[in-house]
């Protein structure tokens, strides 16, 4: 009988420790269920919490497809850990609080389990400013431990940090396989804002990962300084298989810069032990970050990545960041030879205390760059489809095959498979490829592209330049039998042998992109397309002055030619304020008179010529004995100019 019992004891005991299983179906549930069932399914996702349900080992909920309304509150009462599923994936199973509220707030203490979020969509979260200002979509503090997975966040806004998730406390929070779109904060991290810890050396030496993830048009926009278009980061972390694209940090501080357009490191967190701040790492493998960038009215830095802190080491293996931009008061911020500022695509304020190491990757403006390795590129990357979000190789890509398994020097490994799940390397006998992707074929298809390809806006046309093609990225020799192929708006305008073209004939104030491809001839093989590169042809002269029947640069009636032969400029006065260094300035026949015709102070380099259809006597400058005709006031030999 005692064994009997004994017996009976650990079945029920084993009994009570099986997780329970909650259904919930927007559709076809109703909250008066028992929600044992798919057919006995709770209406709302609340009901659950409600009623006190969850049990002591991780309970699932398991939501139905739908759009599920949060617009009147966000889920009260979760206090125990639990895993939810949406049962038809994000896609289909949507939480949507039309810009009422957040969804969830999680704080656990001493739970070793971890709570999971998988295949459900968060949109339109907003934490009102009453209700505080951190985690726009779901805010995790505590020790709280949280993973989510295959899930989307679109649409969510806060008004200072973590636009969708803010993670605080020691809580641990990691992301696979999530979507963030269009998600917003006012000050850093428009998708995810992880706060230091404090005092936990378990903690502090733990990375908090980023697997597999895409970050598309997230955003800060501050009334300071903005960091972190997507990722502001105070802990140590690892982003893996990941793709960052057009995510932005805007500032409006003209004495505080925008920083980290995509991700912003800070690292640190407090060691009780020694009384100091301690730094940390960040571990970059496998990712694609392009048209990242930051933006205000001083000159920002790390368009892509930002990293400071108390001593922060970011590493970037296997790599690629392209189309990374800093914006000078919306435009793009071109620097000179001698500028000395942060780093404008990778940046830091403090070089001393914060270090990056880069190899194996393609990486924009790198060369020459003393934390770039040998195996650090800067080229075209050759993505599929660019404006279409489709940031895979395409088979002609250089960055097939010029990754590495494993990066000895740090110790860290390429990962296994990519981000759709496809084994590293493909073929079996190949190298990885770069970025986030990886190709089915070992090498790329036909010759290396060009490089360092310019464009330059002429009146009613444009000049372009680039840099030969070469045997490969290791192999400097260039490429024989090799034509290259000029289009414009992918249609091809021209064949050339050389590296420069000008094209003519635009139309003034219209658009036109331009890309080049390398042909070799031997075998017809093309090379990726670069580019492309867009102007909006303008008139840029040569400058015409009349003596009667020319308008000033405010006339109303001013054309998208003036300064033509056919819409000429009044006096040289004008002409000269006009025209840029290095332009011309055609005087039309007639005698020039007048005080905006003498007395000239000329500080740029000019060329100052008469029609060259008239003879001189036919064109005159006259200063009718009242001063001088022209002052030149600037270094002749910097700067020349010539009276004709």
């Amino acid at each position: 009988m005692k064994n009997f019992l004994a017996v009976l004891c650990i079945f029920s005991f084993g009994f009570a420790q099986v997780p329970s299983t909650w259904w919930v179906d927007g559709a076809n549930g109703d909250d008066r269920n028992d929600g044992r069932t798919e057919a006995t399914a709770f209406k709302t996702i609340q009901n659950v919490f409600n009623s006190y349900l969850l049990g002591n080992y991780t309970d699932t909920i398991k939501v139905n497809p739908g759009t599920y309304d949060f617009s009147s509150g966000y889920i009260s009462n979760a206090n125990k850990p639990f895993i939810m599923v949406g049962t038809g994936g994000a896609s289909q199973t949507i939480l949507d609080s039309d810009q009422n509220n957040r969804f969830i707030i999680l704080s656990f203490n001493n739970e070793d389990a971890v709570t999971v979020f998988d295949g459900l969509t968060f949109k339109d979260g907003l934490l009102p400013s009453n209700q505080g200002s951190q985690g726009g979509a779901v805010a995790i503090y505590g020790n709280t431990l949280a993973d989510f997975r295959n899930c989307i966040f679109e649409n969510n806004k806060a008004d200072y940090s973590g636009g969708a998730v803010y993670v605080g406390g020691s809580a641990t929070v990691n992301f696979e396989s999530c979507i963030f779109t269009n998600n917003e904060a006012g000050e850093r991290g428009g998708a995810i804002d992880y706060d230091p810890v404090y005092n936990d050396a378990s903690l502090r030496n733990q990375f908090l990962s980023i697997l597999k993830s895409q970050f598309y048009d997230n955003k800060v926009k501050s009334d300071g300084d903005g960091s972190g278009g997507a990722i502001f980061s105070s802990r140590q972390v690892e982003i893996v298989g990941s793709v960052f694209a057009r995510n932005f940090a805007q500032g409006e501080d003209q004495y505080q810069s925008a920083s980290g357009g995509a991700i912003a490191l800070d690292i640190y967190s407090w060691d009780q032990q020694q009384q100091t701040s301690v730094g940390g790492d960040a571990r970059i493998i496998n990712s694609t970050f392009d048209g990242n960038f930051v933006t205000g009215p001083s000159i920002g830095m790390g368009g892509t990545i930002s990293y400071g802190g108390v001593s922060t080491k970011v590493l970037i293996f296997n790599s690629i960041i392209s189309n990374s931009a800093v914006f000078l008061n919306g435009t793009i911020f071109e620097p000179t030879d001698d500028y000395n500022g942060a780093g404008l695509v990778v940046g830091t304020y403090s070089p001393d205390y914060n270090k990056v190491y880069a190899d194996y990757s393609s990486i924009q403006d790198a060369a020459g760059e003393d934390w770039a390795g040998n195996g650090v590129y800067d080229i075209d990357p050759g993505y599929t489809d660019r404006r279409n979000q489709d940031f895979s190789l395409s088979d002609k890509s250089p960055l097939i095959g010029v990754g590495v398994d494993a990066w000895n020097d740090w110790g860290l490994k390429a990962p296994d498979y990519d981000i759709n799940g496809v084994f590293r390397p493909t073929p079996l006998a190949s190298d990885p490829d770069l970025g986030a992707y990886e190709n089915a074929n070992g090498t790329m298809a036909g010759p290396m592209p060009p490089s360092n390809f310019t464009l330059i806006p002429i009146s009613y046309g444009a000049k372009l330049s680039w840099s030969p093609s070469t045997k490969s990225l290791s192999d400097a020799t260039l490429e024989e039998n090799i034509e290259y192929k000029i289009f414009q708006d992918n249609r091809v305008i021209a064949t050339v042998k050389d590296t420069l073209y000008t094209v003519t004939g635009l139309s003034l104030d219209s658009t036109y992109a331009f890309s080049i491809a390398a042909l070799k001839i031997d075998d017809a093989t093309e090379s990726v397309k670069i580019g492309p590169l867009a102007t909006s042809p303008s008139y840029l002269g040569p400058w015409y002055v009349a003596v009667t029947g020319g308008k000033s640069p405010n006339d109303a009636s001013n054309t998208n030619e003036y300064g033509s032969i056919n819409f000429p400029i009044n006096h040289l006065t004008n002409a000269i304020d006009v025209a840029a260094a290095g332009d011309t300035i055609v005087m039309l026949e007639g005698t020039h008179s007048g005080v905006t015709n003498r007395n000239l102070n000329i500080s740029k380099r000019l060329v100052i010529t008469g029609d060259l259809t008239k003879s001189p006597d036919e064109i005159i400058i006259d200063a009718e004995h009242v001063t001088r005709h022209f002052t030149f006031d600037f270094d002749i030999y910097t700067n020349n100019a010539r009276a004709d």
